[in-house]
């Protein structure tokens, strides 16, 4: 607290704060505070250097740290400002959302976000899907938003540096607010962590973390878009409380094989169309009614034929029909009417029936980049070339 308001800070930045308070006037050493603030997790010490400075920027401190957190070459830190305990008779609710109320800021001032892919703080392997997965479906999520811009996957993909400054990033993108986390796997357990800090201010905005089997992903997931929306003050209509609550699936074993679908069919390659097809199907087998993989699945076969892997005769009549069924189960997925009109558009030349289901698609999620990219295509095929461009 300061002069009676909360300073939000991040969970470990909290931690680490506390354990150098605790420890007024010693020296902590970098290896010391790693195990106490990260016990049992192997981490880089970076992130230690990272949270100081996040510490010293909300203390007020200057960059060298000479009123409160003093660095000490080649050993640690030490924290130098006076402490003096007391008792306080209440304490700050600490319930996320009420947090989330207090730290709200000005709907004028956020009118764009960038979600970037979540850290994986883990050695490399199977997993690292996860991070751009999670953002890729949160992204998702807030594109169904009509009040703010979110820039797209494809956008933000290259984030993925385990040093990457959000702030910077945010400049780059050219967003208001970032979005960022990391995620720490167990077994079946994960901790995410979830962050969104101010461009301008370079202040977090709102900050949680979860501790929760990875069957609940899908409730990390809709509590951070929730919660994302309520920091930034987003008055939203009843249809759109309804998308940021739908889910496409309830199967976590479907969803896992969807995302690593999804991150597969991104990298654009034919390698990676091939496995994406397989998670994809994968998908299909374990929920015959997930609507996303279908739309997924008619995303691969759309670009199949451009990558010489089938020619057009056979992978567009495969992508109209799992975009058809996409649409079947769920007529509002903005990702299937933009799967059938690539179809419409390219196989059928079924121009104004294209036009239709591209409109559809951006009334649907006006933040869906793939539709906005497809749609330029075939307005340049018409002709129109302002409103391609635009």
């Amino acid at each position: 607290m300061r002069d009676g308001e909360p300073i939000l800070l991040p969970p470990k930045a909290f931690d680490t704060l506390l354990v150098l308070v605790s420890n007024r006037g010693h020296i902590l050493r970098k290896d010391d505070l790693l195990k106490t603030v990260w016990p049992e997790t192997i981490v880089e010490e970076n992130n230690l250097s990272q949270y100081v400075s996040t510490l010293r920027k909300a203390l007020g401190d200057d960059p060298n740290g000479h009123r409160y957190i003093e660095t000490v070459p080649k050993l640690g830190y030490r924290f130098v400002a006076r402490v003096v305990e007391t008792h306080v008779g209440k304490t700050l609710d600490a319930e996320p959302s009420r947090i989330s109320k207090r730290t709200r800021i000005d709907d004028s001032t956020v009118r764009s976000i960038a979600v970037l892919p979540f850290r994986y703080l883990g050695t490399a392997g199977s997993d690292e899907y996860l991070g751009l997965g999670i953002a890729d479906a949160i992204i998702t999520k807030l594109g169904n938003l009509k009040q703010i811009v979110v820039r797209p996957t494809s956008s933000v993909r290259k984030y993925t540096s385990m040093t990457q400054d959000p702030v910077l990033a945010g400049r780059e993108l050219r967003v208001e607010s970032v979005l960022e986390g990391s995620i720490q796997r167990s077994g079946e357990r994960i901790r995410v962590t979830v962050q969104m800090v101010s461009v301008q201010d370079e202040a977090p905005l709102w900050a949680e973390k979860f501790d929760v089997e990875f069957r609940d992903i899908f409730t990390v997931e809709d509590a951070t878009s929730e919660q994302v929306a309520e920091a930034l003050i987003l008055k939203l209509s009843r249809e759109e409380r309804e998308r940021l609550a739908k889910r496409s699936t309830e199967d976590i074993e479907a969803y896992r094989l969807y995302l690593k679908g999804r991150f597969y069919w991104n990298k654009r390659t034919r390698k990676g169309l091939k496995k994406a097809i397989e998670y994809f199907g994968r998908a299909i087998d374990k929920d015959p009614l997930y609507a996303l993989a279908y739309a997924g699945l008619a995303d691969c076969y759309n670009l199949y034929s451009h990558y010489g892997e089938l020619p057009p005769k056979e992978s567009f009549p495969k992508a109209k029909a799992a975009s058809t069924k996409a649409l079947e189960i769920d007529d509002g997925l903005a990702e299937a009417h933009a799967s059938l009109a690539f179809v419409r558009a390219w196989y059928d030349w079924d121009w104004s029936g294209a036009e239709r289901e591209f409109e559809r698609a951006l009334e649907l999620n006006p933040n869906y980049a793939t539709a906005h990219h497809w749609y330029a295509i075939y307005l340049m095929a018409m002709g129109r070339t302002d409103q391609a461009l635009e």
